[in-house]
């Protein structure tokens, strides 16, 4: 006899009268800490490139892809980027440009060696392993120089916006009494 499961499913009502029982107001602040707080836990963590593992369980082998932690480092400075691109002051901007060129003339630099790379291949080592003059072949050692250098540089961009905030007086500080 089967046995027939209760259907889990949610209902909304009344959303338009929907409102927090507590009152919560915006702050970029809060909003800002919150954003650096992940930057910090992604970059505390090691940083290495995204691998798949074999895992065994119960006699079955699966495989599972371990994330890219560098990636997800990168990832969490550009969105304090965004969060805080309207918080940019001139000395931000400045500094800021000036490492996003260091960051695009290794891209160009390790784009071209890619090219040289991929020229002194045969005709099957090409066909095997296409590229486009823009991106990477993750097939061939470039594509990791790359990443390895972009996080040294967004750590570097968070340096800079973690003074933006100092400028900006965002800390917050405590008087105490004795």
């Amino acid at each position: 006899m089967e046995q027939s499961q209760p259907s889990a499913h949610l209902e909304i009502e009344n959303f338009e009268d929907y409102h927090s029982t507590q009152d919560q107001t915006f702050s970029h602040q809060v909003l800002v800490m919150r954003v650096m707080n992940k930057v910090i836990e992604s970059g505390c963590k090691e940083l290495i490139e995204g691998h798949y593992e074999e895992t065994e369980y119960k006699g079955i082998t699966k495989i599972v892809y371990q994330q890219d932690t560098r990636q997800t480092f990168i990832e969490c400075v550009k969105t304090c980027m965004m969060y805080m691109e309207c918080d940019y002051d001139s000395i931000a901007k400045k500094n800021l440009k000036k490492i996003k060129a260091i960051e695009k003339s290794i891209k160009e630099r390790l784009l071209d060696e890619q090219s040289e790379y991929y020229l002194k291949g045969d005709y099957n080592f090409r066909r095997a392993n296409p590229i486009d003059q823009d991106y990477f072949n993750p097939k061939f050692p470039y594509y990791n120089i790359f990443i390895d250098k972009q996080v040294i540089i967004y750590r570097k961009i968070f340096t800079q916006l973690t003074l933006l905030t100092k400028r900006l007086n965002f800390y917050e500080s405590e008087d105490y009494e004795a």
